[in-house]
């Protein structure tokens, strides 16, 4: 019974955190298409490879951006920073 109830709690922290990184991308990235995520739970960190389309143009632009949450996840947001790569986008996990 108590494994039954800490599996749809965690359940119910996971869909929550994941709307709230979904808001702080979308935020500043509307109707991104998500391309690539990686996940460094160390430090409440995601970069992601998202594909924008601009609404007058057929063209379309990539980025790579990271979302970070704080201490115990709460509250997530966007870097403003935009990077060149993944590879560069992970270089800037925190290690402690």
């Amino acid at each position: 019974m108590h494994r039954g109830l800490l599996a749809i709690l965690f359940t119910k922290i996971h869909f929550e955190t994941e709307e709230k990184i979904t808001k702080a991308l979308e935020e500043g990235y509307p109707n991104a298409i998500i391309n690539e995520r990686i996940d460094w739970d160390y430090g409440r960190q995601i970069c992601f490879d998202v594909t924008l389309r601009s609404p007058t143009k057929s063209t379309a632009m990539r980025k790579i951006v990271m979302v970070s949450g704080d201490d115990d996840g709460g509250r997530w947001g966007l870097s403003r920073y935009e990077y060149k790569s993944m590879k560069a986008c992970k270089g800037d996990f925190y290690h402690g």
